[in-house]
């Protein structure tokens, strides 16, 4: 396990060396933060005006939008596109970083050296997989955790609480389920990096990937929260049990692709 954490470990720092590009992956985490708290907050302010909440319905009506209880129902979408749109995009993102990471290799020639070092097939692709989880996952844990729980705070989303925190079904769905999704995600990244001999190719079949995969995925993990704990629980192990496969599929492209 040493020998991976040591690949994994090469690989952030390879992501710190590219501030921008960490820089618009927290501008997109953050985007999502700002507009939903914004909308949230707005919502509990028109909530606790008498006067502001009733001209608001009535703009409503005037708009054609029927509404029996607008500021419940625009709350209920707010939290509903968030969780969808947390969980895709961190998916999104660890595909493909990962689906970068052995085809730059390949084109700065470094991959050669990293076959013949000390150092399994398996446990480069692993070191590789959880290199491109890392960053992802830390403005995951911060900026959609944090605006997680300032959401749970209003009074406004009390009738939600399901879709937030500390609700047992999204905590296993954000601590367990995106990360272990996000793990399989980049190993199939990390699959289709091995058999592409350049970035646009891989980037085409990783767009793919995300596009199928993410919007099934962040479907039901944001989709799902009402369900019990043992359900999100079997999400999250279907999510590491597809990461062997994408793991034992990439070490066994890597090995065919280059023998020394």
């Amino acid at each position: 396990m040493r020998r991976v954490l040591l690949v994994a470990r090469r690989e952030w720092l390879e992501h710190r060396r590219q501030p921008a590009m960490i820089l618009s992956m927290a501008a997109v985490l953050a985007m999502i933060s700002g507009l939903v708290l914004f909308v949230a907050l707005l919502m509990a302010l028109i909530e606790s005006q008498p006067h502001s909440k009733a001209l608001f319905e009535e703009n409503l009506a005037t708009a054609g939008f029927q509404m029996q209880d607008p500021i419940p129902t625009v709350i209920e979408g707010v939290l509903s596109s968030f969780n969808f749109l947390l969980f895709t995009q961190f998916l999104g993102m660890t595909a493909v970083l990962a689906g970068h990471a052995v085809v730059h290799e390949r084109q700065c020639g470094t991959l050669p050296f990293l076959m013949v070092a000390p150092v399994r097939r398996w446990e480069l692709v692993l070191g590789k997989v959880l290199g491109a989880v890392g960053t992802p996952w830390l403005l995951y844990l911060v900026l959609g955790g944090g605006t997680a729980t300032i959401l749970a705070l209003l009074d406004v989303t009390a009738p939600f609480a399901w879709r937030l925190p500390p609700a047992s079904g999204w905590l296993v769905a954000f601590l367990l389920g995106g990360p272990a999704w996000s793990l399989a995600l980049a190993s199939a990244g990390a699959a289709l990096s091995v058999r592409a001999h350049d970035v646009r190719t891989a980037q085409q079949g990783v767009w793919l990937v995300v596009f199928l995969a993410s919007i099934m995925v962040g479907t039901v993990l944001g989709g799902a929260l009402q369900e019990d704990t043992v359900f999100q629980l079997v999400v999250a192990l279907g999510g590491l049990f597809f990461t062997a496969l994408g793991v034992g599929a990439a070490t066994l492209l890597l090995r065919r692709d280059i023998h020394l």
